[in-house]
């Protein structure tokens, strides 16, 4: 039952996904032109670059600000305050890039880590708290992936479970 909880804590809106830097780079100097623009025509606008940066930034939190500038497109400042929310959000994910490139593709049997924040969900209603760490006891390469799964155990050794690497950051 405790593992159901876990499970649907996780469900709840996250970051399913990362850009590269030079495309967040990109993408955020269209949404500047396209806060220009104003309410109506930049609506438009999100509509014609809506895949690209749904593959870009992809984040609920940034996405529902979209949905709102959108949805605000009639007033010109709403829309501005909502698109100013995605794109402070997109600049935040920029800066967790970062962080998430030299620490988590190196994991090894042994390593602790803890949960990358940007695609498990912590803190008050997540899967664990700031702080918790946990120890790679497992790893193998995903199948038809790059990516390697890791198996985790908790400070008291209970296997926690398998997740990839950009899901887990060394600590």
């Amino acid at each position: 039952m405790e593992e159901l909880n876990r499970f649907r804590k996780f469900l709840k809106e996250g970051t399913w996904g990362y850009g590269s830097k030079d495309d967040m780079i990109k993408a955020l100097q269209i949404l500047d032109k396209i806060n220009d623009m104003g309410g109506v025509k930049g609506s438009l606008a999100l509509d014609k670059y809506g895949s690209m940066l749904y593959k870009v930034f992809g984040d609920d939190t940034f996405h529902d600000a979209i949905d709102n500038a959108k949805d605000n497109a009639i007033d010109d400042d709403r829309f501005r305050n909502s698109l100013g929310d995605a794109m402070a959000r997109g600049r935040e994910m920029m800066k967790f890039h970062d962080r998430v490139d030299e620490g988590v593709r190196e994991l090894e049997v042994g390593d602790r880590v803890y949960f990358n924040p940007g695609k498990i969900a912590v803190g008050r209603d997540g899967v664990t708290e700031p702080g918790e760490y946990y120890t790679v006891t497992g790893k193998r390469r995903m199948f038809a992936s790059d990516l390697h799964a890791y198996t985790i155990e908790d400070e008291d050794g209970k296997t926690v479970g398998e997740y990839d690497e950009t899901q887990l950051v060394k600590a």
